[in-house]
């Protein structure tokens, strides 16, 4: 039990550093999705959705020791933002995919949060 612990705490740590880079990406896909499109925005914007999910992965791996911690993050919400974003997609809707992505980060910060929270407790 406590090796799984201890994978947990490593993918914490990793998340932390990530979750920077996927606000980073996101902050900068955004605008284009919103009408300062380039040449590259779709590859950016799905570049974009892998890094999503592979937070949304390392979240999932994670979950059960933040919740032994009391740290909880609004799931509903989340997977609400994600069908959002699902419908953009699938309608491409520029605006509608940046106003799920904003929403998304949300997510990924107190994702963030958490991670260095409970990092800074063991």
């Amino acid at each position: 039990m406590e090796d799984i612990k201890q994978q947990q705490l490593e993918v914490l740590k990793e998340a932390s550093t990530y979750c920077v880079n996927v606000i980073r990406v996101i902050d900068t896909v955004v605008p284009e999705l919103l009408g300062d499109k380039k040449d590259d925005t779709d590859e950016y914007f799905r570049m974009t959705v892998d890094g999503i999910n592979t937070s949304f992965e390392m979240y999932n791996s994670t979950k059960s020791l933040l919740a032994g911690e009391g740290i909880t993050i609004d799931e509903a919400s989340v997977n609400e933002c994600v069908k959002s974003l699902s419908a953009a997609v699938q309608n491409n809707e520029d605006s509608a995919k940046a106003e799920a992505l904003q929403k998304i980060k949300e997510f990924i910060k107190a994702f963030k949060e958490a991670a260095d929270k409970m990092i800074s407790i063991n």
